[in-house]
Order: C-alpha cells, then sequence, then structure tokens
C-alpha cells in the first residue's frame, strides 16, 4: 500500500550527492549541551537515515553508467522529513535545485492530506 504513495523526481548524480551531503551533515551534527531538538527534527531522524543510505547507494550505482537523468522514488515520510530539515546553507546549486523538485513534491502532498481530512470530516 505505502508504495501507491512514492513520489518519482527525476534528478542526477550531483543532485544526489548534494542533497545526501546536506542530509549526513544535517544528522551528524554536533549537538551543544543546551540545544533542544525539535519534534519535527526528532520524528525526521529515521527517514532521513533511510533515505541517506539509498541515496548513497544509488550515487554509487550510477557513477558507473552512462546517463545523465534518472528517477529516484521518495517515501511520502522522507520527501516531508527533508522539507522540513533539510536547508541549503552553502548555496549549493545542485541542493537548491532537488530541494525545489522535493518541495514541489512534499506541497502536493501535503495539499493531498489536507484535501482528504476535510472531505473525512464532511
Amino acid at each position: 500500500m505505502a508504495l501507491i504513495f512514492r513520489q518519482q523526481i527525476t534528478t542526477n548524480r550531483l543532485e544526489i550527492l548534494a542533497l545526501y551531503n546536506a542530509i549526513s551533515a544535517h544528522i551528524f551534527k554536533p549537538l551543544r549541551s543546551d540545544s533542544k531538538v525539535s519534534l519535527a527534527e526528532f520524528l525526521s531522524a529515521d527517514p532521513l537515515r533511510r533515505v541517506a543510505g539509498r541515496l548513497h547507494t544509488k550515487y554509487l550505482k550510477e557513477q558507473h553508467h552512462k546517463s545523465l537523468q534518472f528517477t529516484f522514488s521518495f517515501a511520502p515520510q522522507e520527501l516531508l522529513a527533508i522539507h522540513h530539515c533539510i536547508r541549503n546553507t552553502k548555496q549549493d546549486h545542485f541542493l537548491q535545485m532537488i530541494l525545489g523538485k522535493i518541495q514541489q513534491k512534499a506541497l502536493n502532498f501535503e495539499d493531498n492530506i489536507e484535501l482528504n481530512l476535510k472531505s473525512l470530516k464532511q
């Protein structure tokens, strides 16, 4: 059933690598003793870890292929985790490109959830 909701994004190796690096930096950033983790960050930890592993595997596989573009599928939890936790702080063009694609899919997914919840209330 979860496969129905998976979202396909057309991307390339450089975007995948940029996203993997951003997620890894987010997951492994050092926490100060006085810092607090938000609920969104706490709930996003597992989806981010899962997608980071899949991104890394896909990057390694695609290094040996000549095609520039390919599709990568994201689970809804992964899209929402990336959308809420990952920011482009270094002004990386490739990261900006894939974050824009993810933002579009995540917002569409959030809109669909809201529409379904409204229809359930009626």
